[in-house]
């Protein structure tokens, strides 16, 4: 899977890659932002090795609106999605909106 943001990649990483993703791809020539048609930051997009795209959007609820967080999570697409991966589950929520800045 590849961040185009960092906020939470580190607890992330540490959490998953070695027991799900054969590698974290951070996207410095901007081509998989491209490929993705990403406009947003933060963004996640969950890839297979064959590069299919299994979650896209938000890591979490956090912001719900340009400039507005909440003070509770109360949602973690990201997480869900790697918990259904790990365990061999199906997906339940494959997209979302993400909401943060816009990527020139």
């Amino acid at each position: 899977f590849f961040f185009s943001s960092r906020r939470r990649h580190t607890r992330l990483q540490g959490d998953w890659s070695s027991d799900v993703c054969s590698s974290d791809l951070m996207d410095n020539n901007s081509e998989l932002m491209n490929a993705f048609d990403a406009h947003v930051s933060p963004s996640v997009y969950m890839i297979n090795e064959s590069t299919a795209l299994l979650y896209s959007g938000r890591i979490d609820n956090w912001m719900y609106a340009v400039g507005k967080k909440r003070t509770v999570i109360t949602t973690h697409e990201l997480e869900d999605a790697l918990t259904a991966l790990k365990s061999g589950k199906k997906i339940l929520v494959t997209k979302t909106q993400p909401v943060g800045c816009l990527i020139d």
